[in-house]
């Protein structure tokens, strides 16, 4: 798994037993494509370059891919609060954020 590439849920999943209530953050590759699968698994995430123009880094950050993250960041969070009490976040950084 590289910068940017997702991990899988298997892994999430055997990374959240292992950490025994200790909060487990999605540290690469969260986008609003593959959120929803995600954090189910984990605590929360910490994006960049999936919030930033053309997915890049060093660009700005884009409102619409925000706007698009954030949306489907709350139907997952909803989906999951459903069934477990617990909330997710999210830590927003990168250059030139």
């Amino acid at each position: 798994m590289g910068h940017g590439e997702p991990p899988n849920r298997e892994d999430l999943e055997l990374a959240m037993d292992a950490a025994k209530g200790v909060p487990l953050f999605i540290g690469s590759g969260a986008s609003w494509e593959n959120i929803h699968d995600l954090i189910p698994a984990a605590n929360g995430a910490i994006v960049a370059s999936s919030l930033k123009r053309g997915g890049q880094v060093t660009n700005r950050v884009d409102p619409i891919r925000v706007s698009r993250f954030v949306e489907a960041m709350r139907r997952s969070v909803a989906n999951r609060e459903s069934v477990v009490t617990e909330k997710s976040s999210v830590a927003i950084g990168g250059a030139g954020s």
